[in-house]
């Protein structure tokens, strides 16, 4: 099972349809391993190893 369609008609324009603009709605944050493991980072930076070794 795949996501939604986002070529729907109320969202097309001349300029997309050219591609004389950048359509950011088809840019997306992939969901690679390192993206994943950039939420850990996140904790273990702003709590600490210490920290959470003592919860």
């Amino acid at each position: 099972m795949g996501s939604p369609p986002t070529n729907l008609e109320f969202l097309r324009n001349k300029g997309s349809d050219s591609r004389q603009v950048v359509d950011y709605k088809n840019w997306q944050i992939t969901l690679s391993r390192r993206f994943r493991a950039l939420k850990l980072w996140l904790v273990l930076r702003s709590h600490g190893v210490a920290n959470l070794r003592s919860l």
